[in-house]
């Protein structure tokens, strides 16, 4: 069977590990059901692979503008890290990623002038020095793989890499209802579906 959807994924994840009182639903309360512990290890394996995974179907781009006096600007809801920030100009002009630390450090007064640096800070970029005019710059950045849901049936990576949903979920699973040994094993499997993509 094709895993290519968000009930499929559950239905194989409930076959692999064979045990029916893992599907049920949060709602459905019944003696002896672990409930929703399969939606459950679904999103906890995206939180998961989210924190390491790069690839180039997780990148993506943006143009934010900001005006003079400029400091703070907001991420956009998706992003997990930068690639590449820039001044759209005649020669582009390349942001340097830095601490935070580093950019206040290198320009820790007000003055303004053309942005040299920038500096992640919550859901906000800190540009330094303070903007002078209106720039345009392109961000380039790794996305946030969007969650599976009963509304949001499929992804990117269900599509390429159902098996990582698959041994990514397995591993969840294992943790819930402690079976350590079982963690090494869904781990291998995951580890290796991870290393495949491209």
């Amino acid at each position: 069977m094709s895993i290519d959807t968000y009930a499929k994924l559950q239905s194989e994840i409930q076959d692999t590990i064979d045990r029916d009182d893992l599907l049920a639903d949060v709602t459905a309360y019944s003696s002896g059901n672990i409930e929703g512990a399969i939606t459950r290890s679904i999103s906890r394996c995206e939180i998961r692979t989210q924190r390491t995974l790069r690839t180039r179907d997780m990148e993506t781009s943006t143009t934010i503008a900001f005006a003079s006096g400029d400091t703070t600007i907001a991420l956009p809801a998706d992003f997990l890290s930068a690639r590449m920030f820039y001044l759209d100009q005649d020669p582009i002009s390349i942001l340097k990623q830095d601490s935070l630390e580093n950019v206040f450090s290198k320009h820790p007064n007000q003055a303004t002038s053309q942005p040299q640096s920038f500096a992640v800070s919550g859901n906000n970029i800190i540009v330094r020095p303070v903007a002078d005019g209106v720039y345009s710059a392109p961000l380039y950045y790794f996305q946030a793989i969007p969650p599976l849901s009963t509304t949001n049936v499929s992804n990117w990576l269900l599509d390429k890499a159902s098996d990582a949903y698959l041994y990514g979920s397995c591993i969840e699973l294992m943790a819930h209802v402690h079976n350590d040994v079982r963690i090494q094993v869904w781990k291998g499997f995951y580890d290796e579906a991870i290393r495949l993509l491209e």
